[in-house]
Parts: structure tokens; sequence; C-alpha cells
């Protein structure tokens, strides 16, 4: 029996687009109540690493696009809460550049990462099912167990339509 996780189809696609809006949005707002909450504890210490948090779960589940935009808002977010209540302008010294700078970066090398691992989880179950479906076809050879098959069985079984990348089938 599969585990309930292995049980949910993988994809290569993102995921759809107004989720991750909701997604950003309340994952912002979290990220800040938090950083806020942090300020009292801590005024003197920066927690821009909780925006990043969410970043990255952008960056795993939805495309570049959004990826990036989450970056740029959680940098805004942070620039401007790490400094409240007194704020003032957004982005006008180097230092809140190079933390955008920093975010979008990361962002997209964590998107890039999720993307792989995404596609080649997709292949991988692919190729599983691909096995599954070989080796119903072999076990279908008749009056012989698939562990036990002979030669000709197994060359007549791998010439079936049904069997899909077997070693030694003709094409």
């Amino acid at each position: 029996m599969r585990a309930p996780l292995q049980s949910i189809p993988l994809s290569r696609s993102p995921l759809p687009l107004p989720l991750g809006l909701a997604v950003a949005a309340g994952l912002v707002a979290v990220e800040t109540a938090v950083m806020l909450l942090f300020k009292m504890l801590a005024p003197d210490n920066a927690f821009g690493v909780l925006y990043l948090i969410g970043v990255l779960v952008i960056a795993v589940g939805w495309g570049a696009g959004l990826t990036a935009g989450m970056a740029v808002i959680s940098a805004i977010a942070y620039d401007h809460f790490r400094r409240w209540p007194d704020t003032g302008q957004v982005l006008t010294q180097l230092q809140d550049w190079v933390v955008l700078v920093v975010f979008v970066v990361v962002a997209l090398v964590a998107h890039a990462l999720a993307r792989t691992a995404r596609t080649r989880a997709a292949d991988a179950e692919e190729r599983r099912h691909e096995a599954d479906a070989n080796w119903e076809a072999l076990r279908a050879c008749p009056g012989r167990s698939a562990s036990r098959a002979s030669p000709s069985c197994v060359t007549r079984c791998a010439r079936s339509p049904g069997i899909r990348d077997f070693p030694g089938r003709r094409r």
C-alpha cells in the first residue's frame, strides 16, 4: 500500500496563480506579524530571514514570475517594517537594494531547484508506471511465472505492443 503523500499526482507545471497570490499575501502578513512580535523581544535584531521562508514556499510551488514578485514584495515589507514605527520611504539606501537583490537571487535559485526536483520526480513516477506495466505484461506469459519465464516467452512478450522500453525490444 502506498503512503498518503505518494498518492498525490506529480506535475511539472506550477500550481494555479490565484492560489499562489493568496498564499503569498497570507505569508507576507504572517511573516510581518511574527517579525513585529519578535521586534518587541529583540528590537535590535534583523529578522529578514523570516521573509525568506515565504519566498521559498512560493518558489517551490509556483512559477518564476510569482517567485520574483514575492521576493520583491518581501524585501519591501522587510525594509518597511524593520524600521517601523519610524518608517520613511522604502528602498532609499544601498543596503535596502542589496537586500532586494539577495531576496530575488535566493528566490530564483530556489525556484530553479524546485522545478528540477518536480521534473525529476514526475519522470520517476512515469518510469515506475512503465515498470509496473512491463511487469504485468511479463507475468501474463502463458504457463510461466514472471521470474521463471523462458527466453522465448520474454522475447515474445517484449515485442507485444503493451510493453514499452523493455530491454531487448526491437523497434
